[in-house]
């Protein structure tokens, strides 16, 4: 499995993976490699720059450290922002596990609002932050172990707690196949903000940028890999892509046994608007992609359409062939009549049932996939200004004669959002984090 498949899962996979990419996305640089402190405890002194708190109460160690021997106290930095004033993030060290006992210090260095945790090149020092609110139990925010995180054994952490109650944490790694991920979350309260992902080839122009914004529920994905020449191998052309990302959700019971026929697409889905005339919204649910198009004039003309193949593309290929047609389904939201489209040697998505809001100039539909994890591009085309004028609103730039061109679903798993129904229309809402876990994790 290649590292750009476990960055989706998680983001997914999905999960900073994180801020938008844009482009065909650049190859992240890694961070700077960091200097070796002596091992934990660190002296107050190497965190005074940061907005530190108070000094921690006499059992705070204790408290974190819960008798586990080895464990130290490191530093405690002041959360901020709407927080109240004694709350505090601390960071503990940990014993390493004995079969990863080395003489090689933990290469832990603190300036500022910043920790950065360098590689121990095979051997894994542990730590933890926890967010510490008066007399609450303590939660466990993030642990961290660095190995190297991948072969090239060069991989680093970056914590950042600027006082402003938020936590950003950055980390890379991988081999010839390098990644990295940033996730932003909030202290005061809890909840996840934004996260990104990237990946590319070394030794070649293979990269993607993947992101997700948890306050919105949106996000888009740019990726790049050069074309397969006549020989099957890297040609000097670069495909450039880039989609919406559809998320996929845990099913909501009222939704869909039915409720979706006159229920709205709220913050639950990916949304396209133009022009404040024409909107195009669209959620996928145990492998049904539900549909819903809004229009000033809904005509005989308009089409709603939905493309999936197979294979998702992706920039993990050392290549990719460009000549691949997609297979889908159309539909008037006038007639209510299914047409199948593309190719005719793939199956394609089934429609299970469209329904007509002439009053609130709505369509809604519901269609089964092929298959959950098909590549999948939604289309919206609105015909109404007449002949030869046609609006497009589609998650992908789509050419139905190639596959690279379709778009993909982000899965979002029910320990990080759900989806419910509130006055009429689907919202998404952060899951409650469990205590058990760490808030970030992989």
């Amino acid at each position: 499995m290649t590292r750009v498949e476990t960055i989706d899962r998680n983001l997914v996979i999905a999960g900073f993976l994180l801020a938008a990419g844009c482009g065909g996305g650049q190859p992240a640089a890694p961070v700077a490699e960091s200097a070796v402190l002596d091992p934990p405890p660190v002296s107050s002194s190497s965190v005074q720059a940061a907005p530190a708190s108070s000094a921690p109460p006499r059992d705070l160690r204790s408290r974190l450290c819960q008798g586990r021997p080895g464990c130290s106290l490191v530093s405690t930095r002041k959360v901020g922002g709407a927080s109240a004033e004694s709350s505090m993030v601390a960071l503990l060290s940990l014993p390493p596990p004995p079969e990863d006992e080395t003489d090689a210090p933990p290469q832990l260095t603190a300036e500022g609002p910043d920790d950065r945790f360098g590689a121990r090149f095979g051997s894994c020092q542990p730590y933890e932050y926890w967010l510490v609110n008066g007399d609450e139990p303590p939660r466990l925010l993030l642990e961290i172990c660095n190995d190297g995180h991948g072969a090239s054994g060069v991989g680093e952490d970056l914590v950042s707690i600027p006082g402003d109650g938020t936590l950003r944490y950055q980390v890379n790694g991988g081999s010839a196949w390098r990644w990295d991920r940033d996730v932003a979350i909030s202290l005061a309260p809890l909840q996840r903000m934004t996260e990104r992902s990237s990946g590319y080839w070394t030794v070649g122009e293979n990269n993607e940028t993947a992101s997700w914004d948890h306050t919105t529920f949106s996000g888009q994905t740019q990726w790049a890999a050069p074309k397969c020449d006549t020989k099957n191998g890297p040609s000097q052309e670069i495909v450039e892509r880039a989609f919406t990302r559809i998320p996929s959700v845990a099913p909501v019971a009222s939704f869909v046994d039915g409720g979706w026929k006159s229920s709205g697409l709220g913050a639950c889905a990916a949304t396209l608007r133009e022009d404040g005339s024409a909107r195009l919204a669209a959620v996928v649910m145990d492998g049904v992609v539900y549909v819903e198009a809004e229009d000033d004039v809904i005509s005989g003309r308009d089409l709603l359409e939905i493309w999936t193949h197979p294979e998702a593309p992706s920039y993990s290929s050392h290549c990719v062939e460009t000549d691949e047609a997609v297979t889908g389904l159309s539909i008037s939201p006038e007639s209510g009549k299914p047409k199948a489209r593309g190719r005719t040697d793939l199956t394609p998505p089934v429609l299970l049932e469209g329904a007509l809001d002439k009053e609130r100039r709505v369509f809604r539909a519901a269609f089964r996939l092929p298959r959950p994890d098909a590549a999948l591009t939604v289309v919206y085309r609105d015909n109404d200004q007449g002949r030869g004028y046609r609006r497009v609103l589609e998650t992908s730039g789509l050419d139905t004669r190639d596959a690279t061109t379709l778009g993909r679903v982000r899965i979002v798993p029910p320990s990080e959002a759900t989806c419910v129904l509130v006055d009429g229309k689907l919202e998404a809402v952060g899951a409650p984090s469990d205590p058990g876990q760490a808030f970030i994790g992989f």
